[in-house]
C-alpha cells in the first residue's frame, strides 16, 4: 500500500474508535510558571506507570543519569521494587552515551529480573535516540524525555501516556527489533506484522525508515503529509531546527518547504525552537520568519537560582499540532539525521480532547515571558 494510501486509511479508521485511555504529561523547569493544572509531571507519571506493571516492562532510552536526592531516584526505585515483585524488565541504552552514562545501568543489571543491553547505531550512521517504556504490553510512554534527572526537573518536556493494546504492541515490535539487534550485533531481519493498530485512534510512528517492523509508518513522510494536509493551523514546538546535513554541502529542505506552502495557501504556521537553535541553524530560522503567515519564537528558559547546570535549562520539547484536532508527539528534533539514521518512536494522536491539551502546552509557552521574536543582524 502506498504510504499516502495507507495514511488516509489510517486517518479515516481512526476516526470510527473510541479514544483509550490517554493522558498528556510534561516536565516544566523548576522556577518557571509553566505548569498547568490536569497535567501530570513525568516524573510521577512513570512511577505510577512502573508501579502497575504485573509482567513485563520494557524500556527503550538514549541514556539513564540520575543524581542523590532528584526526582529520578523515584523512578529507578520503582523500576527495581517491580523486578522484586517478579516483573520481568529489559532495559536498553544507546551505546555512544554509555561510555559518559554507565553507572546507572551497570547498578541496575545487578538487580534480579532486570536485563540491560546496550545498543549500538553507528552502523546507520546515528544513535538510539528513542524515549519509550511499556507496561504489560498494554500501558505505555513516549514522548521526548531522557531517563535523565534534569528531564525531570530542570527541561521542559512532552509526552504521553495511554493504555491501548494495538498501539503498544507497535511498540513492543519495535522494542524486540532493536533488543534482538543488541543482543546479535547484526542487522535484523525484517520482522513481519499486521496493520492491527492502524485501526486505532493512536499510531505509532518511528525513525529511520529503513529500519522499521513492517506496518510501522515513517515519521518524516507521515509529518510531511500532515503539514501538506493542514487547513488552517500548524503549530510546532521543538528543541532544534535545521536544514543542515552533517558532513556535507546538502540542504535537508523536506520540512521547510512544507512549513512555506502550508503558509503560502494560507495556513497559519506558528514556530517555537529553543534558542540552542540560533547556534547552527540562525539562517533556518531566518529563512521560515521571512514567509508570510509563519511566526518564529525564540525559547529562552532562565537560569536556576541554585547555579548553573549542564545540558539544562531548556525547552527540550517535540511535538506537532494540525489545525487544532490532530497531534504529533515524538523525541526527532527537525534535522534530517533523526529521521533517516537514528532509531526514534512518536504518537500520532486523532482526537481533539486530547490534542486540546497539547495545545494547553504550545499555547502556555508561546505566550510565557520565555519566548521571544528572533532577532537578525
Amino acid at each position: 500500500m502506498k504510504f499516502a494510501h495507507l495514511l488516509a486509511f489510517l486517518l479515516v479508521s481512526m476516526k470510527a474508535v473510541a479514544l483509550p485511555n490517554v493522558q498528556v504529561v510534561q516536565s516544566v523547569p523548576l522556577e518557571t510558571n509553566l505548569q498547568i493544572n490536569g497535567i501530570v509531571e513525568t516524573a510521577n507519571a512513570w512511577v505510577g506507570l512502573i508501579n502497575a506493571a504485573k509482567s513485563t516492562l520494557d524500556i527503550e532510552q538514549f541514556y539513564i543519569s540520575s543524581q542523590t536526592g532528584q526526582a529520578l531516584d523515584a523512578v529507578l526505585n520503582s523500576i527495581k521494587a517491580a523486578a522484586a515483585r517478579g516483573v520481568k524488565v529489559r532495559i536498553m541504552v544507546d551505546a555512544k552515551f554509555y561510555q559518559n552514562y554507565s553507572n546507572d545501568p551497570r547498578m541496575l543489571a545487578q538487580v534480579p529480573n532486570i536485563q540491560v543491553k546496550v545498543i549500538d547505531y553507528s552502523s546507520r550512521g546515528g544513535v538510539q535516540h528513542a524515549k519509550y517504556f511499556v507496561v504489560d504490553q498494554s500501558l505505555a510512554y513516549v514522548g521526548s524525555a531522557n531517563f535523565d534527572w534534569l528531564a525531570m526537573s530542570h527541561i521542559h518536556e512532552l509526552g504521553l501516556v495511554f493504555s491501548e493494546p494495538n498501539t503498544c504492541a507497535a511498540l513492543e515490535m519495535i522494542f524486540n527489533r532493536d533488543w534482538n539487534f543488541a543482543q546479535t550485533s547484526i542487522t535484523p531481519t525484517a520482522i513481519e506484522g499486521v496493520q492491527r493498530f492502524f485501526t486505532s485512534p493512536l499510531s505509532v510512528l518511528a525513525s529511520p525508515a529503513k529500519d522499521l517492523p513492517a506496518g510501522v509508518p515513517p515519521t518524516l513522510d507521515t509529518l510531511l503529509a500532515l503539514i501538506n494536509g493542514a487547513k488552517t493551523s500548524v503549530q510546532v514546538q521543538m528543541y532544534q531546527y535545521s536544514t543542515s546535513v552533517y558532513q556535507s554541502a546538502a540542504r535537508f529542505t523536506d520540512l521547510e518547504q512544507a512549513l512555506k506552502k502550508a503558509a503560502a495557501r494560507g495556513v497559519q504556521v506558528q514556530v517555537m525552537v529553543d534558542q540552542a537553535t540560533l547556534k547552527n541553524g540562525r539562517a533556518d530560522v531566518q529563512s521560515l520568519t521571512s514567509q508570510k503567515n509563519i511566526q518564529v519564537k525564540i525559547i529562552t528558559i532562565p537560569q536556576w537560582s541554585g547555579g548553573p547546570l549542564q545540558y539544562a535549562r531548556l525547552s527540550h520539547s517535540k511535538y506537532m499540532i494540525i489545525d487544532g484536532v490532530m497531534s504529533w508527539v515524538g523525541s526527532e528534533n527537525w534535522s534530517q539525521s533523526y529521521f533517516t539514521q537514528t532509531r526514534n518512536v512518536g504518537i500520532l494522536v486523532q482526537d481533539a480532547s486530547v490534542t486540546a491539551s497539547v495545545a494547553q502546552v504550545f499555547n502556555k509557552v508561546w505566550t510565557s515571558p520565555y519566548v521571544s521574536a528572533p532577532a537578525f543582524r
